[in-house]
C-alpha cells in the first residue's frame, strides 16, 4: 500500500514573493481584498440560485458568505432561491424555480427555464436597477435560456448587470467525450449570447480548468474566480491531549467517494493499528440522486456500530455543520478523478482556510490545489479504500505536524479566495470601480 505524501510547509520569508507571484499568474482575473465601493457603481447583488433552500450542500452557507461580503463592501445583497430558503437573513422569496424529476428523468429539459423566468419577473425585477449586480449561482442548461430571456424583457436604462456561475464539468475526461448534456448547455449558452449583444453578461467558473472546457461550448468569455471560502471566523484552537478527529462531510454519492470510505472503515475495523482516532461521518442520501451502492454503503455503515466512528445522520444546518467541521484535525475527501478533474469543492475550501489538513485523490482539483503550495495532507489513488484507511492512520500518527503545516499555509489560501475580493472581482469585470481602503 503505496501513499503519496504532499506536506507542504509555507515557503520561508525570502520564497514568498515567488509564491504568491506564481499564484497571481494562475489566476489574473483575482483582485485583492476589497473594502469599499466608489458611489455611483454598484449599488446591490441580488444571488439568484435554484438550489438555495436544499437542506443539502453548501447553499445557505454561500448566499451567507456573500450577504456577509456585500455589508462589508456597503453595498445591498438579497437572494432569491426555492421554497425552503426561509432564514430572514437572505431576505428570501418563496419560489420553485426548478421542475421536478420522476423517476430519476427530467422530462423536458428546458421545463425549468420557463417556470424560473416567470417566478423571476414576478419577484425580481421590483427589486433591480441599472446599478443591481444579479448573480446566477449553480444555473444550469436549463436556466441560461431564461435568464437571457428574462434580461432582454427588462427595460434597457433599468436593466441590471448579469453574472453566471458556471459550476459542473461538461467534460469526461475519463472517456475521452463530452457529456450528454453539454449539447444542451451549449444551446443553452447560444441564448446568453445572443441577449449578451443587447445586455451586460459576464459567464464566470470557479476553477481555471472548469472555464476551459466552457470555452469551448461558447462564444462568451469564460473567467475563472476561486470559490469564496465560507468560513466565517478563524478556526478554533483545539483542546490539547484529545484525540484526533477525522471527518467526512457531505452527500452519500459515488462522485464522493462514500462507498470507499466505508470500505476503508471496514478494513480500520479490522486491523490492528493501535492509533486512537474517532471519525465522524455524515450520512445521506438526498431525494433525487439516490444510488444503489451508496444507499448499501449507508445501511452497511448504519448497522456495524464502529467503536471509534460517530455517524451523522441526514442533512445539517450551517451552526451545526461548522461545528462539527471546525472540530475535526483533518477532512476525507476521496472524490472521484472524473467528477472532480476540474470542478472544485467547498469543503476543500473551507478546510484549507481553517488550517485543516486534507486527504484527496489524486488527478482532482483539490490535489492540483496541494501541488500548487496550498494546504497540507496526503493523496491516495482513485477507489482505494487500503490506501485511504493508511491514510487515516497517518492523519492520526502525525497531527501535530499536518496540523502545524496546514495552518502555516492558510493565510495565502485565505487571500486568494477572499468572499469580499470574490464580489469585488465580479463587480470588475463590469466596469464597476472597486477601491482599497488607502484609496477611500
Amino acid at each position: 500500500m503505496k501513499l503519496e505524501k504532499l506536506i507542504l510547509n509555507m515557503p520561508s520569508a525570502d520564497h514568498v514573493g515567488r509564491h504568491r507571484t506564481r499564484t497571481s499568474d494562475a489566476h489574473s482575473a483575482i483582485q485583492r481584498p476589497i473594502v469599499s465601493m466608489k458611489p455611483g457603481w454598484i449599488e446591490d447583488l441580488l444571488l439568484i440560485d435554484p438550489e438555495l433552500g436544499n437542506s443539502g450542500g453548501h447553499y445557505q452557507s454561500y448566499a451567507d458568505t456573500l450577504r456577509r461580503a456585500c455589508g462589508q463592501l456597503g453595498i445591498g445583497f438579497s437572494a432569491l432561491g426555492g421554497r425552503g430558503s426561509t432564514a430572514p437573513a437572505f431576505d428570501p422569496i418563496n419560489a420553485r424555480f426548478v421542475p421536478q424529476w420522476l423517476g430519476g428523468a427530467l422530462v423536458n429539459p428546458f421545463l425549468g427555464g420557463w417556470r424560473m423566468e416567470r417566478q423571476i419577473r414576478a419577484h425580481a425585477n421590483a427589486r433591480v436597477s441599472s446599478r443591481t449586480l444579479v448573480f446566477a449561482a449553480t444555473a444550469n442548461h436549463r436556466h441560461y435560456a431564461a435568464l437571457g430571456r428574462w434580461l432582454e424583457n427588462i427595460d434597457e436604462q433599468m436593466a441590471p448587470k448579469l453574472s453566471v456561475l458556471l459550476r459542473f464539468p461538461q467534460y469526461d475526461s475519463r472517456r475521452g467525450r463530452w457529456y450528454a448534456t453539454a449539447h444542451l448547455t451549449r444551446r443553452g449558452l447560444a441564448s446568453l449570447g445572443r441577449a449578451a449583444r443587447r445586455r451586460d453578461i459576464r459567464l464566470v467558473a470557479d476553477s481555471e480548468g472548469l472555464a476551459a472546457e466552457y470555452r469551448q461550448l461558447t462564444t462568451l468569455p469564460v473567467t475563472a474566480l476561486p470559490i469564496p471560502h465560507m468560513l466565517s471566523e478563524r478556526r478554533p484552537r483545539p483542546q490539547p491531549g484529545r484525540i484526533t478527529r477525522i471527518g467526512y462531510f457531505g452527500e452519500a454519492r459515488r462522485e464522493k467517494g462514500f462507498e470507499c470510505l466505508v470500505q476503508a472503515i471496514e478494513i480500520l475495523g479490522k486491523a490492528d493499528h493501535c492509533t486512537p482516532f474517532e471519525l465522524v461521518v455524515q450520512s445521506y442520501v438526498r431525494a433525487g440522486f439516490e444510488e444503489q451502492g451508496a444507499a448499501a454503503a449507508c445501511a452497511r455503515l448504519g448497522t456495524a456500530r464502529f467503536a471509534n466512528v460517530r455517524v451523522l445522520e441526514g442533512s445539517l444546518d450551517t451552526q451545526r455543520f461548522y461545528d462539527e467541521f471546525l472540530a475535526c484535525d483533518a477532512v476525507l475527501m476521496p472524490y472521484v478523478v472524473e467528477r472532480y478533474r476540474t470542478r472544485n469543492s467547498g469543503v476543500f475550501a473551507d478546510a484549507l482556510a481553517a488550517g485543516i489538513a486534507v486527504v484527496v485523490t489524486r488527478g482532482t482539483w483539490m490535489q492540483e490545489q496541494l501541488a500548487q503550495g496550498f494546504g497540507a495532507g496526503l493523496t491516495i489513488p482513485e477507489g482505494d479504500a487500503a490506501a485511504l484507511a493508511g491514510a487515516i492512520v497517518e492523519i492520526a500518527q502525525r497531527r501535530e505536524e499536518m496540523t502545524q503545516d496546514a495552518r502555516a499555509s492558510a493565510a495565502n489560501w485565505c487571500e486568494l479566495h477572499d468572499p469580499v475580493g470574490f464580489v469585488g472581482a465580479l463587480a470588475d469585470l463590469f466596469g464597476f470601480e472597486a477601491v482599497t481602503a488607502d484609496t477611500v
